[in-house]
């Protein structure tokens, strides 16, 4: 299951888990903007849905689980793809901007998390894979990036017993951002090599190798190439 599918790295990491041979529901509150990701796995013969659900609202989310469960069975492997908001500075804020830029993004993480942290233990196996948004300027993108480490490690540090890890994937280089609007090949060059190298980071926390790496936190040069 991907949650925040509609960002460009959301896209990527979608198709690479359909071509891993997995069945993919992505999460997103617009869910007709995954349509065309969903249509490229399904031309290539894989499975995916998309279901309109902000991962912040646990209700939505709950709902969402439901039907994808109903449909297929309970997700395994778990993304959240954090998307990338404007920086403004501290002063200038709103106490409404600040929820959204920071709040927001770190309870959807949680609600999503939390959900699917009992199924996954039960089931002995799972994976829970997080990318941040890059850094910039804004108070906001230091704050959330602070709260996906210690969110990660957390959650690391309760799930390992029961054979679930959990990472954070995370820019090295900030000033890559995350377009919203589809798969990668459609957006400019830097966006898209940066999408490919982070599918190329979830590909690898998802294999036998990296059964022991968990609570990390990896990062992706955005000058990655093809």
């Amino acid at each position: 299951m991907v949650s925040g599918g509609s960002s460009t790295t959301g896209a990527e990491v979608a198709i690479r888990l359909a071509e891993l041979g997995m069945d993919v529901a992505i999460l997103d509150p617009a869910a007709e903007a995954c349509a065309g990701v969903v249509g490229r796995i399904e031309d290539r013969g894989g499975r995916a849905m998309a279901i309109a659900a902000d991962a912040a609202d646990r209700g939505a989310v709950e709902s969402a689980l439901a039907r994808v469960t109903s449909a297929w069975c309970e997700p395994s492997v778990l993304v959240n793809a954090v998307d990338a908001t404007g920086g403004e500075r501290l002063c200038d804020m709103s106490d409404a901007r600040w929820e959204a830029a920071t709040v927001r993004p770190l309870r959807g993480v949680f609600a999503a998390s939390r959900l699917l942290a009992d199924s996954m233990s039960e089931a002995g196996w799972g994976r829970v894979v997080t990318i941040a948004p890059p850094l910039a300027d804004g108070a906001e993108h230091s704050t959330l990036r602070a709260g996906l480490e210690g969110f990660t490690r957390t959650i690391a540090l309760e799930l390992e017993a029961f054979g679930v890890t959990a990472n954070l994937i995370a820019p090295r280089r900030p000033q890559v951002g995350l377009h919203s609007g589809g798969a990668s090949d459609e957006l400019p060059g830097g966006a898209a090599r940066y999408a490919r190298a982070v599918a190329d980071a979830v590909s690898a926390l998802l294999g036998a190798a990296a059964a022991a790496v968990t609570g990390q936190i990896v990062y992706v040069g955005a000058d990655a190439t093809d």
